[in-house]
């Protein structure tokens, strides 16, 4: 039976750049640059005394680390998080130390989360990214950490959409095209996956990405000149809510149209009519 390689399944930039805009963070979580980390003033701040352990990390950076790699993969404000909170208490006080000594820091991390597992490593894989220069990344620690972390991103199902830039690039870099990042269902047929058809002049609402009342949604419609197309419903700008309307995908038949649009996602959506649910590639992923 043919199998779906959700790394090169098909995808359109309007709808992805619609998807993954809704998981753009305060924190720069998608470094592509590694160009470095923000300056600090010269003088080590207050919360730099907190009690640390022997190895000179926080008593608590476990969970630090953990809460951090969990946020880093939630919308925003999903678990109550805020930004300026997980500046405050995990970025900043770990910047220090690490700046403080690099090496020592990444070593000294790595034996602390290893062994833990889950989502300590792929905060600390994660975190580096905020307090370390790309040359001090230059370290064979910060790539055992980030194959781990993808690891444990594999393990949960987590789609290479909602992968960080430079994690695919060095799964890439890594695997290459001899191993698939996940391996999804093959497109159903119209028996398998049947779709009621579209009355003319009908706007079939489709698909809600997200729970908020101003997520964007999906419809699709007959085209005035054959076959479907899907459409996207949209605010116009992040400083304007008025709802625009755009035709996106266009297909000869629902069964197409619809692997098309699941394609895209890759993992079912927050809302969606029954029958586009076997049209997803992949399972929601284990985020708990």
């Amino acid at each position: 039976m043919a199998r779906v390689d959700t790394g090169n399944v098909c995808c359109v930039l309007v709808i992805v750049a619609v998807v993954v805009g809704a998981f753009v963070y305060f924190l720069r979580q998608n470094d592509s640059t590694g160009s470095g980390t923000a300056s600090w003033p010269d003088e080590e701040p207050s919360y730099a005394a907190q009690p640390r352990g022997a190895d000179g990390l926080p008593v608590n950076v476990i969970s630090m680390v953990a809460r951090f790699g969990r946020y880093t993969m939630e919308p925003p404000n999903a678990q109550g998080e805020d930004p300026s909170a997980i500046y405050d208490e995990i970025i900043a006080p770990l910047y220090v130390i690490a700046q403080a000594d690099p090496d020592g820091f990444l070593v000294a991390l790595r034996d602390k989360v290893m062994p833990v597992g889950g989502w300590a490593v792929l905060g600390a894989s994660r975190v580096l990214w905020e307090v370390l220069t790309s040359e001090q990344r230059e370290h064979p620690v910060h790539d055992e950490l980030l194959g781990a972390a993808l690891n444990f991103l594999r393990e949960r199902g987590v789609p290479n959409l909602l992968v960080k830039g430079y994690e695919w690039r060095y799964w890439l870099s890594v695997k290459g095209d001899d191993e698939r990042w996940l391996t999804g269902r093959p497109k159903p047929s119209p028996e398998q996956a049947p779709i009621p058809d579209l009355d003319d002049g009908e706007l079939r609402r489709l698909i809600q990405v997200f729970p908020e009342k101003n997520s964007n949604l999906i419809f699709v419609r007959r085209h005035p000149d054959g076959g479907y197309v899907s459409v996207v419903d949209a605010r116009r700008s992040d400083d304007d809510p008025t709802r625009v309307q755009w035709e996106d995908k266009r297909a000869a038949s629902l069964n197409d149209l619809y692997w098309e649009i699941g394609c895209v996602f890759q993992t079912p959506t927050y809302w969606y009519r029954p029958e586009m649910g076997p049209y997803f590639p992949l399972p929601r992923p284990r985020l708990d």
